[in-house]
């Protein structure tokens, strides 16, 4: 699949895990009200041990992101899931936050 629009892919830090998420890509969750869907990357925790262990994608309303900081554009030529794998495995590697 494809996207319209290319890929911006946004980063946040929440429960001293970094999130990340592409801010074009919007669902409605029982809700009226769009939410973004982010998994989790790497953690900032001084101690670190654990907290990944059970930290699985969410939904997050859009207002409830503290200060997003935008990571990455990739194409929206590429596939969507190819688009996800390189944008983990670059912010994996360079911890924007």
């Amino acid at each position: 699949m494809f996207n319209d629009n290319d890929y911006e892919f946004y980063v946040f830090e929440w429960n001293d895990i970094v999130w990340m998420y592409d801010n074009n890509v919007r669902t409605h969750v029982c809700s009226f009200q769009p939410s973004v869907y982010a998994h989790p990357i790497y953690t900032t925790a001084e101690d670190d041990e654990g907290v990944m262990d059970y930290a699985e994608p969410k939904y997050f309303d859009p207002s409830d992101i503290p200060n997003p900081t935008h990571a990455m554009t990739l194409s929206s030529r590429m596939d969507e899931q190819e688009a996800w794998e390189e944008a983990m495995e670059e912010i994996s590697a360079n911890h924007p936050l």
